[in-house]
């Protein structure tokens, strides 16, 4: 079973934060667990924990941007590609390239060789490299 975690983007102080706790009566959240002060959860986008980690070892968030070595089946040479991780369909994926994120975490979707070595999504060459609220902020 997964870890269930979240963060928040502060869109009115431009920060992310750990999620703590919840208060569902008065639309609220905490940043620690006995903290007095939250914020109002209209200036928040509230993000996801996939459950998976990136090659560094980094939690892999929904709104996270991600990079990938993609190798096509029967190519030894493939591309880099970026995309954000979204929750869609009940799963997590990214957005362009509708790959499932497991996939390119295990890369159980590919082809191994006789090295060991898969031909389709080379096994944890995943990494975060960032997250559209601050990459949205950056330009």
């Amino acid at each position: 079973m997964r870890e269930i975690k979240f963060r928040a983007w502060n869109s009115k102080d431009k920060h992310m934060f750990q999620i703590a706790r919840f208060d569902l009566a008065d639309y609220t959240v905490y940043s620690h667990l006995f903290a007095c002060e939250g914020y109002l959860g209209e200036s928040l986008k509230i993000m996801q924990y996939t459950g998976l980690h990136d090659k560094r070892g980094i939690d892999i968030y929904e709104g996270d941007v991600i990079a990938w070595l993609d190798i096509p089946i029967g190519e030894e040479q493939g591309q880099m590609l970026t995309d954000v991780v979204i929750f869609e369909n009940g799963c997590f994926r990214t957005k362009k390239y509708k790959e499932l994120i497991s996939n390119l975490i295990t890369g159980s979707n590919g082809f191994m060789n006789s090295r060991g070595e898969y031909y389709f999504l080379k096994k944890h060459e995943t990494e975060v490299i960032g997250n559209i609220y601050e990459v949205e902020e950056s330009q």
